[in-house]
């Protein structure tokens, strides 16, 4: 049995319109290629007669009678799954897509999403959180919106603008040596053990770039794939962890203490990053606007 969707909609409108005219008008085919798909429906349900066709109407046989009320269900769970399927391929489409570095994706959009919710109901917000590299990467792919990142040496194809500056802290949970300090300086961290994110990211090439300033080759004594994972080492007491102070507003980690780097080389400036020339939808170029807000107010 072969029944065709086509085929039993073209049925359901003749049966309520009582006449093949009329139906052949609704659905914007020929009376001719009409009476086709009925007779290729009575068909494949076994040579059936659903209409009984007279030259002034038309009116189902008992067949289709019988046939009509599954023919009308199939019909409308076949449009309420359309109608599901292009909501949701149109809110996936409308949602606002960001990348954006760990400490910003884990210490500020959580607030500022949820706050942007309840002032526009039914937005959607997708975050990938990524180094500035990765970030820079998605952006030039148009596969986010824009970017939220630290960005040292601005490509030609990019374009950044300022949302807030941010330093570098030493994070640990018991240092006697530091916990005494309001501010610390590169000079004391020389002979502490040091965790650091891993090399080629953002922070790492900060913290390098700083300690070469004094003549000093950095060597940690561990290195950190993300910053979740430095913060724990940090927790667990196995070393100094150097990570944007961003991370540290609030109660978050509460265990650990937080003492900013007196340096001028480890304050970083984070922004939106977008591609040249890619206009941002209705609903990203409203959350930018939001974020920006956001970030002014908490100067």
């Amino acid at each position: 049995m072969n029944v065709k969707i086509g085929h039993l909609h073209s049925f359901v409108t003749v049966a309520q319109l009582g006449s093949f005219t009329e139906a052949a008008k609704v659905l914007h085919i020929s009376q001719p290629a009409l009476t086709v798909q009925i007779n290729q429906l009575e068909a494949s349900l076994g040579d059936v007669r659903l209409l009984e066709r007279t030259t002034r109407s038309v009116r189902l046989t008992k067949v289709g009678r019988e046939v009509l009320p599954a023919a009308q269900r199939i019909i409308g769970e076949l449009e309420e799954l359309i109608l599901i399927a292009t909501k949701s391929v149109r809110e996936k489409e409308s949602a606002v897509k960001i990348a954006a570095i760990s400490s910003v994706a884990a210490a500020v959009l959580p607030s500022v999403i949820t706050t942007f919710y309840q002032r526009n109901p039914g937005a959607h917000v997708q975050v990938t959180d990524a180094f500035s590299d990765r970030v820079l990467a998605l952006v030039r792919e148009e596969r986010v919106d824009f970017g939220i990142a630290s960005i040292t040496e601005v490509p030609a194809d990019i374009q950044v603008s300022f949302l807030f500056r941010d330093r570098l802290s030493v994070v640990f949970s018991h240092e006697p040596r530091l916990a005494k300090k309001k501010v610390v300086r590169l000079k004391d961290l020389v002979e502490l053990p040091l965790i650091l994110m891993e090399p080629g990211t953002s922070n790492r090439t900060l913290v390098e770039r700083a300690f070469q300033s004094i003549n000093h080759f950095v060597k940690p004594r561990y290195e950190a794939a993300r910053i979740t994972t430095a913060v724990a080492m940090a927790e667990a007491g196995l070393g100094i962890a150097v990570l944007p102070s961003t991370l540290f507003r609030g109660k978050r980690h509460s265990r650990l203490q937080v003492r900013p780097i007196q340096d001028a080389m480890l304050w970083r400036d984070v922004g939106v990053v977008q591609k040249l020339g890619h206009s941002l939808s209705p609903e990203a170029a409203a959350f930018v606007s939001f974020l920006k807000a956001h970030f002014k107010s908490h100067s």
